[in-house]
């Protein structure tokens, strides 16, 4: 292998081929390392008090509820055609969580702020799924 090697920039477009895909398997191992962390470093709190971590499921179900239905009730009014209506609820919705439990942590570390961020990374995903069934329905098939 050259000096600066393919993943240094100076490889060659065959070797980013063949390793960018596994971008996302990095990146959401990461963001699940985030998580365990997080929680690890609450664990005693979430055994105190484990109707923290139940109010903070109930307010990101909330959170998420509201955020997707409203993005998709906009992208109605709007008239925004159906395919392009997807990446605006899903990018209105789901946010970089990671950078959160980072700020929660670095800033309000005395509290539990970040148990709401890691009830937040809990329920994303479901809440996703679950309305990516309704959005056909909200939006009636437009465009």
């Amino acid at each position: 292998m050259q000096p600066g090697g393919a993943y240094c920039g100076g490889g060659s477009e065959q070797s980013w081929k063949e390793f960018s895909p596994q971008f996302a398997v990095i990146s959401g191992l990461s963001a699940l390392g985030v998580v365990f962390i997080s929680t690890a470093i609450k664990a005693h709190v979430i055994v105190k008090e484990p109707r923290l971590i139940a109010v903070a499921l109930a307010g990101a179900a909330v959170y998420y509820l509201l955020t997707y239905s409203i993005t998709a009730g906009l992208c109605r009014l709007t008239r925004i055609k159906y395919a392009q209506s997807i990446p605006l609820i899903y990018g209105a919705g789901i946010k970089n969580l990671s950078i959160a439990i980072a700020l929660a942590l670095a800033n309000f570390s005395e509290t539990n702020v970040a148990l709401g961020v890691v009830a937040s990374f809990m329920i994303q995903m479901p809440m996703a799924s679950v309305f990516y069934k309704f959005i056909p329905r909200i939006l009636q098939k437009q465009g």
